[in-house]
């Protein structure tokens, strides 16, 4: 709560929501704007826009937010304020009048007073949907405490997680009326009828309150111990495999839904896009016996991260375990730490895997490939389409060569380049930064591509990507055998260009890696019946000396 500020002199409640700039994280975005009247758009003074800026920036003129534009770390002295504002006008066209750039330090405190009254004054208020927000303040006033005593509750979930003691925790957004402790309450999206026990804002800390009104955001509790089917479509429980059958439906949320009294139907809420898997991982326990441990610990987890598509799989090399979908590569690999240190789990995870689509016939039906195992089914004469997305690059001027190298080595085609400003200390030599938009197949991301990125260019490299539909592709699947026995866990599917170098990558780092036995073991890369690549691990002979 802020004192007395802004051009009605008046105090404000503000509910701050922070967002990730890593990429693999967008989904987190979008669904804290859905809960949002504005944005602040930061940028580093010191490095300038970013690749992730431009995206995020772009979400939120989507759905129409007000956005106010300001240049942080001020004070530091290789900032350039007035190149960065320069940027900010060229890239999203946000100058002059209201949308004036403001200069902060958050480290001084600099220009933070003028940040505040900006929100207050630039921001509209949170109103009961379809009634006014600014303008004559007393009738407006009026109208809405009219309309809130007759206006039935309704409020969109946009996010949840798990507490041990009282279960699921949802965090809401209230648009119309009222809700208090104790109230019945609906989800229009699952049909499940839940009783309100707890209701609270975050102040940061959570803090109890017993009535939740229009125009807050707040956390709300109803006693499920499971978000299973909290997740905007498909995410965050175990698919496939038994479980439940006969069973009486157990009440559900899902992260986009509506809330209204019971009894009370509403037009349900816009929500948000539900969250796609950009990729797919095993993982399997690391001994057979743990699998038990491992199904619990994934369901857990899956609890605070609804995102996360999980099937029960089976491996013949690796043995029961899970295919699961990520959102990217770091959500990959958070996922996978977080079973490590939270659970104490030691697993297996194999090579991720963009889905693929495959085109059946002259009716030419779809139907996806979630994993190498399921390319068996794939004749010679299907179509096979691989997901693309358009990456936004932006590097200092002196690496542009390399950049596009890269890109070209990894089947990227040009679709811009733009020269931003001379940004001091943002890049090599202080030159200019250039921004780069390229269309890359998925696949391509699923590797080194982002290391190779960051080494190309010094680690000045910023890089986004966004979804941009699918092209054909000329895929194979190389197997790898050991001594004839092929290795499932190993399997991938590659570029057919690619497939001798591959294979023979992977048949030379396996000969490096494996011990040597009393007999000659065979490593070969086959392609259907072809060997394309092979190395042989030879047997350890007496020591006769």
């Amino acid at each position: 709560t802020t004192p007395p500020r802004g051009a009605r002199g008046e105090p404000y409640l503000l509910n701050l929501v922070d967002t990730p700039g890593h990429v693999d994280f967008s989904y987190e975005v979008s669904r804290s704007l859905s809960a949002c009247e504005g944005v602040l758009l930061l940028v580093d003074c010191t490095q300038g826009v970013q690749a992730q800026t431009v995206s995020n920036c772009l979400l939120a003129m989507e759905e129409g937010l007000a956005i106010v534009p300001v240049l942080n770390k001020i004070d530091m002295p290789n900032a350039s304020p007035e190149e960065a504002a320069r940027e900010v006008e060229d890239v999203f066209g946000l100058d002059g009048g209201e949308s004036a750039i403001l200069k902060v330090s958050a480290k001084t405190g600099q220009g933070i007073p003028a940040l505040l009254d900006a929100i207050c004054d630039r921001i509209e208020p949170p109103a009961r949907l379809g009634a006014g927000a600014h303008g004559d303040a007393e009738a407006a006033e009026a109208e809405a405490a009219e309309a809130e005593a007759s206006a039935p509750f309704k409020a969109l979930i946009f996010d949840a997680h798990h507490d041990t003691f009282r279960g699921v925790v949802c965090l809401v957004r209230v648009f119309e009326g009222k809700v208090r402790e104790g109230d019945k309450v609906s989800s229009v999206g699952t049909g499940s009828h839940l009783e309100v026990l707890e209701l609270g804002l975050m102040c940061p800390e959570p803090q109890r309150v017993g009535t939740l009104e229009a125009g807050q955001i707040g956390y709300l509790v109803t006693g499920l111990k499971t978000t299973n089917n909290a997740s905007g479509g498909g995410g965050g429980g175990l698919k496939g495999g038994g479980g439940g059958g006969g069973k009486s439906k157990a009440p559900s949320i899902r992260i986009g839904d509506t809330l209204h009294t019971r009894g009370v139907p509403v037009e349900p809420l816009a929500g948000f896009k539900q969250a796609k898997s950009m990729c797919f991982g095993g993982i399997f326990p690391s001994a057979s016996d743990e699998y038990e441990s491992l199904k619990k610990a994934v369901e857990k987890l899956t609890l605070n991260d609804s995102s996360v598509l999980v099937h029960r799989e089976t491996s013949q090399a690796l043995g029961p375990g899970f295919r699961c979908g990520f959102l990217g590569l770091l959500h990959m690999e958070v996922f996978l730490q977080r079973l490590e240190e939270e659970f104490r789990q030691s697993v297996i995870a194999t090579k991720p895997f963009v889905p693929l689509r495959i085109l059946d016939g002259d009716a030419k039906e779809e139907r996806e490939v979630l994993s190498p195992a399921d390319w068996d089914s794939v004749a010679n004469k299907q179509e096979v389409l691989e997901p693309t997305v358009l990456a936004t690059i932006i590097c200092p001027n002196d690496f542009v060569g390399k950049v596009i190298q890269l890109c070209y080595d990894h089947r990227g085609t040009q679709v811009e380049q733009v020269v931003l400003g001379n940004l001091t200390g943002s890049g090599a030599g202080g030159g200019g930064r250039v921004m780069l938009r390229y269309t890359l197949p998925l696949t391509e991301l699923a590797g080194d591509f982002y290391d190779n990125l960051k080494g190309c260019t010094s680690g000045y490299a910023t890089f986004e990507y966004e979804e941009s539909g699918w092209q054909p592709a000329d895929l194979v699947k190389l197997d790898i055998r050991i001594n004839g026995e092929t290795v499932d866990s190993l399997s991938q599917v590659v570029p057919r260009e690619r497939s001798y170098q591959t294979g023979k990558q992977v048949v030379t780092k396996m000969k490096d890696l494996l011990d040597r036995q009393v007999f000659e073991v065979a490593i070969q890369a086959v392609i259907g019946n072809k060997v394309v690549a092979r190395e042989t691990l030879s047997a350890v002979r007496k020591n006769v000396l």
